[in-house]
């Protein structure tokens, strides 16, 4: 997947994470209320980052539900960290964004 961010252009420091959800979890338990208010990350469907302008995410597989989460770059050890130890999470693909 490649996604480019709403103005394109060169890449400004920014990753999203392609979350695969785990079966029977909530993707908005991948990340406490902390951790989205200390690196104002966003967590979202592929519709709502469609709608926020994010083009070429596919749609999500039939039985894994997806969440996208956008942070800055320097953010990105302190989400990956957290989502790895997220029973909410079963696996994610990181990629770099244009904004």
């Amino acid at each position: 997947m490649s996604a480019t961010g709403p103005r394109g252009g060169e890449a400004s420091g920014f990753v999203m994470f392609e979350v695969l959800v785990t079966p029977g979890h909530e993707g908005e338990a991948l990340l406490s209320d902390e951790v989205l208010e200390t690196t104002a990350a966003s967590v979202m469907t592929a519709e709502q980052a469609e709608k926020m302008g994010f083009h070429g995410i596919p749609a999500d597989p039939e039985d894994r539900p997806r969440r996208f989460v956008v942070c800055a770059a320097r953010d990105a050890r302190l989400v990956q960290s957290r989502l790895e130890g997220s029973n909410a999470c079963s696996g994610f693909q990181i990629h770099p964004i244009d904004l």
